[in-house]
């Protein structure tokens, strides 16, 4: 039976045993994630994944102090207002959806996860950047830390390219409310 994952990416947009999926077409996969309503022609617009990386990144400003079970703390909200505006200069009509997480020390991580394609931007308190990419084979596409967003225009520019081109090999995405 296909179930649907809490938080769903393109790179495990449905969760069903490994056997299954090798033993059957991807067609089968589309066919099944279709009759849910999960699959449209259409792709998510980039006002879509912004509107979707604001309600996760609110959900998570209202984490606790200590959330984890320890003495994490609180996202701070200058971090979530600066990996918004961050995740919204890299994306366009298309791309992947964004994972948001908190972080111990109140930054946040945003990931983006297609195939085994990777982006990964971390934002800390004091807005410390940094960011990761790595192709499916394991090499480093971008990997780059800085204090300012000028600092790191060129890795940015390289993540916003490579992210664009994850989202061309996007073939099957959660459901969106309208």
């Amino acid at each position: 039976m296909t179930t649907m994952m809490d938080r769903p990416n393109a790179g495990n947009a449905i969760s069903m045993p490994v056997e299954y999926l090798r033993s059957q077409s991807v067609d089968i996969v589309h066919e099944q994630w279709r009759r849910e309503g999960g699959l449209g022609e259409d792709k998510p617009t980039k006002s879509d994944l912004i509107k979707d990386a604001v309600e996760v990144a609110n959900r998570l400003l209202r984490l606790p102090h200590g959330w984890d079970g320890k003495n994490a703390r609180r996202v701070d909200p200058t971090v979530a207002l600066t990996m918004v505006r961050f995740i919204e200069s890299l994306i366009d009509d298309g791309s992947p959806d964004a994972q948001l997480s908190p972080l111990p020390d109140g930054g946040l991580v945003a990931e983006w996860l297609v195939g085994d394609d990777s982006v990964e931007v971390r934002v800390h308190p004091g807005l410390r950047w940094s960011i990761w990419a790595e192709r499916a084979d394991g090499v480093d596409e971008v990997e780059a830390s800085f204090e300012r967003p000028e600092q790191g225009r060129a890795a940015i520019e390289q993540a916003r390219i490579f992210l664009s081109k994850m989202g061309e090999h996007v073939r099957v995405r959660r459901p969106r409310s309208r």
